[in-house]
């Protein structure tokens, strides 16, 4: 990168070589090197088409190294400062996931609908509604979840299998934190039954054994997680399992 900028300091290629260098430093954990590179970018390119774009860059590196708030400052900045950057809608569902990551559920639901309102069919419209159901579902607010849960099945019909497995998760989710163990039980039996080889399929067996247990079914909780370990043998999902039947029959002792 420091190459191209001594070389061509006035270039596009000095300027997508700038943000390179603060993605460096967000990986190296030197943060205090950042927003220098930042202040450079608006400093030296702020005419240049796309320097929205590398500006933002920087914030998706952030991003995917898990400084959620960070991220969030640099993509407000884009957002503020260049209305006009090529991916605004990306942006806002970028922000909105962060905000529900940082348990800050009024922003992310106004960012996750600025999103399905102005541009649904952007890189992940495809997972707005549902990530509005997601994120009013964590606010306690169940009867927006449930509403924005089926919108996702009805704007989004061609991703049937993903909407359907999304759904019968989260509402087995939503009976277990109502606390109606008999239709979550019902619920967590459909997802197995249906998508039996889902990645979150030991996070179904395990609440479908706690719903039991819960409803003094201790036996039939073993049998789920007996069956599940069979299932999943000595894999590192199994594990959880394993503790949790370990668990369950020292409190029969």
């Amino acid at each position: 990168y420091q190459y191209v900028i001594d070389n061509s300091p006035d270039s596009n290629a000095a300027m997508s070589s700038w943000s390179g260098i603060a993605r460096v430093h967000i990986r190296r954990g030197d943060d205090q090197a950042v927003q220098p590179v930042i202040d450079k970018l608006i400093a030296d390119f702020n005419d240049y088409l796309g320097v929205a774009d590398q500006i933002s860059y920087i914030g998706d590196e952030y991003y995917y190294t898990h400084q959620y708030q960070k991220a969030i400052d640099v993509w407000e900045l884009v957002c503020t400062s260049y209305p006009e950057e090529r991916r605004p809608s990306l942006v806002r569902y970028l922000l909105a996931t962060c905000y529900a990551h940082l348990k800050e559920y009024d922003k992310a639901i106004e960012f996750y609908t600025e999103v399905v309102e102005k541009n649904p069919n952007c890189k992940y419209g495809y997972r707005v509604a549902y990530r509005l159901g997601l994120t009013y579902r964590r606010a306690g607010k169940f009867d927006k979840a449930i509403e924005w849960f089926e919108r996702q099945r009805t704007l989004h019909p061609e991703n049937e299998m993903y909407v359907e497995r999304s759904l019968t998760s989260q509402a087995a989710t939503y009976y277990y934190d109502l606390k109606d163990y008999e239709k979550a039980a019902e619920t967590y039996e459909l997802y197995i039954g249906e998508f039996p080889d889902a990645k979150r399929i030991s996070t179904m067996y395990l609440f479908l054994a706690r719903c039991n247990a819960k409803l003094g079914r201790k036996d039939r909780a073993e049998a789920v997680l007996e069956a599940a370990l069979i299932k999943l043998g000595d894999s590192e999902r199994a594990e959880t399992l394993r503790s949790e039947l370990e668990e369950m029959r020292k409190g029969g002792e």
